[in-house]
């Protein structure tokens, strides 16, 4: 406070942010020292208690001590790297935290994307089992042109037929149009 020369309202203010960043060092004292089992005082301040799931919570948190190469804040450059020094040894455990439909969202996602690489893989191997049949049909010259059709109904033949009679002039059912 002294070398800050605040006044009035300013002097309280600079009060009230020192008192929080003396309480934020007992919360990070506290959970860094978790031999005892006293609560961590993050009710003391307004401070602690917005930052309680980032310090010692659920959060990934990330602190930047900011210090003066000058030599005439030599110590409080040494009191913030000690502070900060106090706060990298503890110990957050990051949980990522998805809404419940987020989370249903998710995972059909991921089922679906498995069922797409299952049907391709079956696809594959069906193209490929559909392949080796033609090819050993036709490479058996006893076998009619039944056993070529690739179609998996066996409508090859009657598709034939019909291409056969338009371009023999005809139709269909024996009618010309």
């Amino acid at each position: 406070l002294k070398a800050s020369k605040s006044e009035g309202t300013t002097l309280k203010e600079t009060g009230a942010i020192n008192k929080s960043i003396f309480t934020l060092g007992k919360v990070i004292s506290s959970l860094c020292d978790r031999r005892k089992r006293d609560p961590v005082p993050y009710r003391d301040s307004k401070l602690t208690q917005l930052l309680m799931d980032s310090i010692g919570g659920t959060s990934l948190t990330l602190m930047l001590a900011c210090v003066s190469p000058a030599l005439s804040y030599l110590p409080e450059s040494v009191r913030t790297l000690d502070y900060a020094s106090r706060a990298k040894n503890i110990k957050n455990k990051p949980v990522v935290l998805l809404d419940e439909q987020q989370g249903i969202i998710s995972e059909l996602k991921r089922e679906l994307e498995a069922l797409r690489n299952e049907n391709k893989a079956l696809r594959d191997a069906l193209n490929s089992s559909a392949r080796a049949s033609m090819s050993s049909a036709m490479s058996a010259p006893e076998h009619d042109s039944e056993a070529m059709d690739p179609s998996p109904l066996g409508v090859g033949s009657a598709v034939r037929h019909s291409i056969g009679s338009f371009t023999q002039g005809g139709y269909p059912g024996g009618g010309r149009g």
